[in-house]
Parts: structure tokens; C-alpha cells; sequence
């Protein structure tokens, strides 16, 4: 019984020690993404302090100047969203709030009149800005990565 009580607990331990080191390594990762490949919505929460909703579907774009913009057609509630995430209405164009507008497919510079935007600094002081269109239900988010 003790034999086995033991390596439950070696087991249970192992296990916790792996799981930690798998989440400190992803948390890791998505603060330090820069690329479309991987862990994009994480570093876009993490730099933001805003979270990504459930989704629909989802484009990346990257620069070699260090701009990133991603696209999301969101499935949520976006009247309750606008407000958790601090969002306020504007009048510009989508092309004037957004930095990295010219890295977007034809079909996803497509908007309403119906825009809300926040913005700010991540930690590391890049600019980011998110847009949303409330008639589409379409996020664009951007960040400006310093140049190496």
C-alpha cells in the first residue's frame, strides 16, 4: 500500500512538474511571437491586455519592417465585448486608424461605418491598435514591433 501510495505521488509530481514547464514554456512563446506561425492571439492578449474572443475564422499578416495584422470574423456578444474591452466609437476610415492597412487582402479592407477602436503601448512600449466593425463582426488587430 505505501509502495504504491508512492508512486502515485512520483507520478502526480512528474505530471505537475511537466504541465508547469509546458505552460511556462508556451507563456514564453506567445510573450516573444513576432510571426504568423504560432501563438498569435496569445501574444496579441499578452502585449494588449485585451482578450480575443471566440472566432470564425482568422488571417495574419507580418512585414519585414516588424508591423503584424491580423483579421478575425468574431462569435461573440459584441455589444457586451465593446464594453469589457474598452472600445469607443469613431468616425474615421479604417484606412487612417490602421498602420499596417496596406498588408490586408482586398476582401479584408472591406468595413462599415460602424467602427469602435482601442490602442495603446504593449510593455515593451510597440503601438498596437484593434478595430472592430460591429455590422461584420470583423477584429483587426495590429502591432508595431521594433526594427532589429
Amino acid at each position: 500500500m505505501l509502495k504504491t501510495l508512492k508512486v502515485v505521488l512520483a507520478g502526480a509530481f512528474l505530471l505537475a512538474l511537466i504541465a508547469v514547464l509546458f505552460y511556462g514554456w508556451a507563456w514564453s512563446e506567445a510573450r516573444h511571437a513576432q510571426g504568423c506561425d504560432r501563438f498569435v492571439i496569445d501574444s496579441y492578449e499578452l502585449r494588449t491586455g485585451v482578450n480575443i474572443p471566440e472566432l470564425t475564422s482568422w488571417n495574419c499578416h507580418r512585414d519585414q519592417s516588424g508591423r503584424r495584422i491580423s483579421v478575425y470574423t468574431l462569435d461573440t456578444d459584441l455589444e457586451d465585448y465593446i464594453r469589457k474591452a474598452g472600445f469607443l466609437r469613431t468616425s474615421q476610415a479604417l484606412d487612417q486608424l490602421l498602420f499596417s492597412f496596406d498588408l490586408l487582402e482586398p476582401d479584408e479592407q472591406v468595413w462599415s461605418n460602424d467602427l469602435y477602436t482601442v490602442s495603446g503601448l504593449s510593455g515593451n512600449g510597440e503601438p498596437w491598435r484593434m478595430v472592430l466593425d460591429r455590422v461584420h463582426a470583423r477584429l483587426w488587430v495590429e502591432i508595431q514591433f521594433a526594427t532589429v
